[in-house]
């Protein structure tokens, strides 16, 4: 008979080679809580009422975000279908019924030429060159780890990395290695920074690269080591605007919704994006602005026009 924290290391024992290390570290966070709910029982003993108090656990006593309580039912549920269809360890899989939280799906911001030209106005050099490279569509992941050797020609070439003096390990997905085409000020910016990235230094992030040498540091501090990365995006819109408008990741949604309006056909934005399916592209990184609206009804308008014969009179009036 299996306890929880079994099926969970025989889980990751045949998957966790295939597996992303963020992902593996997200179901043992997530098998974690769930042992601190329920207990860790047997396997067999879970039923529904043990995946109720879970879910309840995540957002009362955790105080997760529906969104991350989602999340980490997703990743037990998983192993227990794993479990289920492939060990065969239990009949059904427990977790197949439980709902999860309903989520407001997040708006998608779209940055006018005027905002994104405020906040580069009130932005330091580095971010300067940051948002440039958000305003791209690169991800947060990418900015942090291109330095001027990924710029040549006119394009940035967006690839893993190793550890170096000048950028911070970063293994990237297949998709995601590809050729972004480059905006002329980045050449001017990047002229005044050689390497862009110098946040990694002794002086600080000794504590960080101590723990990367130990092999101690999670997998969401290897992604982005600039834990302040999103506070200072927050100051910079706070400067500009007064208030908080968006994310960082409405630069990468700007550029490709912006692409879209321009005419560059679909599988052009696909591929220097690096979004590997149409329909998320769709879905969450572009939306239609007032001024596409403006243009169906413009056209709707023009086509529901009717001309009538000369010889027949206007009975709209009666």
């Amino acid at each position: 008979m299996l306890k929880l924290s079994g099926v969970l290391k025989i889980y990751l024992d045949a998957n966790g080679y295939q597996l992303a290390e963020s992902t593996c570290e997200g179901k043992q966070r997530a098998f974690k809580y769930l042992i601190e709910a329920v207990g860790n029982k047997m396997i067999t003993t879970l039923d529904i009422d043990c995946c109720e108090a879970f879910k309840k656990y995540l957002v009362v006593n955790r105080c997760l975000a529906k969104t991350s309580a989602n999340m980490m039912m997703r990743d037990v549920g998983s192993v227990f279908g794993w479990a289920v269809k492939v060990k065969e360890l239990l009949k059904t899989n427990p977790f197949y019924s439980v709902k999860q939280f309903k989520v407001e799906q997040n708006r998608v911001n779209i940055y006018t030429a005027e905002q994104f030209t405020a906040m580069m106005q009130v932005a330091s050099h580095i971010w300067q060159i940051r948002l440039l490279l958000g305003r791209s569509g690169l991800r947060r992941g990418e900015v942090l780890n291109l330095h001027k050797g990924n710029v040549r020609e006119g394009y940035l070439y967006i690839e893993p990395k190793k550890t170096t003096d000048e950028t911070w390990q970063w293994r990237a997905k297949d998709y995601e290695c590809r050729i972004v085409p480059a905006p002329d000020r980045l050449g001017e910016l990047l002229e005044r920074q050689p390497c862009y990235y110098v946040a990694l230094s002794e002086r600080l992030y000794g504590n960080l690269l101590k723990m990367l040498r130990k092999g101690v540091l999670s997998a969401r501090k290897k992604k982005c080591p600039d834990q302040n990365f999103n506070r200072d995006f927050r100051l910079i819109e706070l400067a500009a605007f007064g208030k908080r408008i968006g994310y960082f990741h409405d630069l990468r949604r700007t550029f490709i919704t912006t692409s879209l309006e321009c005419g560059v056909p679909l599988h052009a934005v696909q591929a220097t994006s690096g979004i590997a399916k149409t329909k998320t592209l769709m879905t969450h990184y572009s939306i239609v602005r007032q001024s596409s609206l403006d243009c169906v009804r413009e056209t709707l308008n023009n086509s529901l026009k009717i001309r009538l014969p000369k010889d027949q009179p206007d009975q709209s009036a009666a």
